[in-house]
């Protein structure tokens, strides 16, 4: 009586081949999804790299801090996602002081570019802020090519800092915050 074999297999391989076959096919699909992965990686969004990681705070609350209402607490672990014209109050955290909070936007979905754009952000006791305001420039030339919006605020006192966001352009945006000593 004869054995069945596989195809490509004869009957009378050894556990050795049969060990070595296994082991390239083992080795060949790793290779394959390891290219695969690397190729996917590199096809990431503007929005994928801006963020680089951090988690969407869908900043829906309302706090009360300096006599208004922030919607939410922004961490540096976390984005929002918001629409001019308009504004936004966040919370920002801080555990050092001074403290320059280092804020970014990334413009998405830009549909007239707006003439003003004002980032507010106040010491823990509200008396005291510093601000930058740009008024009478195309924001969308000033965001350029990447469309991209960096502002350095400085605040004094450990604790809570409400930071306004204001601007009349029309677009989507994106924006995070870094805090540096």
């Amino acid at each position: 009586m004869e054995r069945a074999t596989w195809p490509g297999r004869g009957a009378r391989d050894s556990n050795d081949e049969v060990i070595v076959r296994r082991a390239i096919v083992f080795i060949v699909t790793g290779t394959l999804l390891a290219l695969a992965a690397a190729s996917v990686s590199g096809c990431q969004s503007r929005e994928e790299i801006f963020t680089g990681g951090r988690i969407e705070n869908r900043c829906n609350g309302a706090i009360p801090v300096c006599g208004q209402q922030a919607a939410c607490v922004l961490s540096t672990d976390q984005y929002i996602r918001g629409t001019f014209p308009g504004g936004a109050r966040v919370i920002i955290r801080t555990d050092v002081d001074p403290a320059r909070l280092v804020t970014r936007f990334l413009l998405i979905d830009q549909t007239f570019p707006g003439t003003e754009m004002q980032v507010r952000a106040y010491d823990t006791g509200c008396g005291d802020f510093d601000e930058q305001l740009y008024r009478d420039v195309d924001l969308f030339d000033l965001a350029g090519d990447d469309g991209t919006l960096e502002y350095h605020l400085d605040v004094e006192g450990r604790g809570d800092h409400m930071v306004e966001l204001f601007s009349d352009m029309g677009s989507g945006y994106l924006f995070q915050v870094d805090i540096e000593d």
